[in-house]
């Protein structure tokens, strides 16, 4: 028997990934866990070596109804007391499951405000009474939901993303070690991490660093990260003779030693849920420019920490990063230091275990 069984689309590093990483590292230590993928990547075999997992074997865009009678097996086997599922089509397979077959206490977390397709929304709405609660991970998605009547007021509440704030933290040793490998302490350098799919937008991004080196040639930007557009950005970078100022570079498993490395973070998204690399970038106490989209705004206090801009705008975006730039030293040093203090305060993830901790338990119980 299980304690807690999540449920994920796969354990590959996104945000929403790390984050159930982040929280079974944690309640493994009191409470058995198993941990359930549609899609069959493990990218944290090291850290999970002692968890259970299973994978429906799935593939991408590729309905398969096999995969429902092998998760209510796998279920049959494990008798969890609690599932959490994260993401809209894990959320949707046990809402599916639920109509022909019995579940303990259901926890689904909504990580986005865009559900991609109406018909979505619509098998929330009928399969909501199979769950004890909605999570969502900022108050920006709660409220999206609740507006567009795809959950009752009653039946969500959001518990923030957190972050390990020992690994990621400003270092001056490490800023040291790594700037010699990019760029010289004369060039401000951004950095920005993430997928290249359309909810990125990084054709966003590079317009206004376009832009932007238009008015500075100290400017100079990396991207960190793969995914179904990262050929076509390549090849237009090139195009664009800007593969000097603008480095792609791919996966990386030093994202904390990169941010370091770095003057300021960007965020050109279209669209977001409570993105946990802005919070790192938060952390590791550099100015942030983002897009005001999701919960950014809850993360970013405009003025106060950076600056938000709005969506599919590369020209206040380009201004925001330059206005960033132009600050005296002093002042971003301030502004860097206040982030930080904000995500100490509301964002780490031992705190955010205990609220988990609690919230499952009062569910267990029932």
């Amino acid at each position: 028997m299980h304690d807690i069984v999540y449920i994920v689309t796969s354990l590959s590093t996104g945000g929403a990934e790390t984050q159930v990483v982040e929280l079974v590292k944690r309640l493994s230590e009191s409470k058995k866990i198993g941990i359930i993928t549609l899609i069959d990547i493990n990218d944290f075999k090291y850290d999970l070596k002692d968890i259970d997992y299973y994978s429906l074997k799935m593939t991408r865009k590729i309905p398969n109804p096999i995969a429902i009678i092998k998760l209510i097996r796998i279920l049959n086997i494990w008798k969890p007391l609690l599932i959490h599922s994260h993401m809209i089509h894990p959320n949707l397979l046990i809402r599916t499951i639920s109509f022909i077959h019995k579940t303990p206490s259901l926890i689904c977390t909504i990580h986005n405000i865009d559900n991609g397709r109406r018909w979505r929304d619509i098998l929330y709405r009928i399969s909501d009474r199979h769950v004890n609660i909605n999570t969502a991970i900022s108050q920006t998605v709660m409220e999206s939901m609740i507006r567009r009547k795809i959950v009752k007021r009653d039946k969500i509440i959001f518990i923030v993303n957190g972050i390990d704030l020992e690994k990621f933290k400003f270092s001056y040793r490490t800023r040291k070690l790594y700037r010699s490998k990019y760029f010289n302490d004369n060039i401000f350098l951004w950095v920005a991490v993430g997928r290249f799919d359309k909810q990125k937008d990084y054709q966003n991004l590079i317009n206004a660093a376009q832009i932007l080196f238009t008015f500075t040639d100290i400017a100079r930007l990396i991207i960190c990260g793969k995914g179904p557009l990262y050929n076509q950005y390549y090849e237009e970078i090139e195009q664009l003779n800007l593969q000097n100022k603008i480095l792609l570079l791919g996966h990386r498993n030093d994202i904390p030693e990169i941010m370091n490395s770095a003057d300021g973070y960007v965020m050109s998204s279209a669209w977001e849920g409570l993105p946990l690399v802005l919070l790192e970038a938060c952390a590791s106490q550099l100015i942030c420019v983002a897009t005001n989209v999701g919960g950014n705004n809850e993360i970013i206090k405009h003025g106060e920490n950076g600056f938000i801009v709005p969506p599919k705008n590369p020209k206040m975006l380009a201004d925001a990063m330059l206005k960033s730039m132009k600050l005296p030293k002093a002042i971003r040093k301030t502004m860097a230091k206040y982030g930080r203090i904000n995500i100490e305060n509301n964002y780490d993830i031992n705190k955010i275990t205990i609220k988990w901790e609690k919230l499952y338990n009062k569910y267990i119980s029932k």
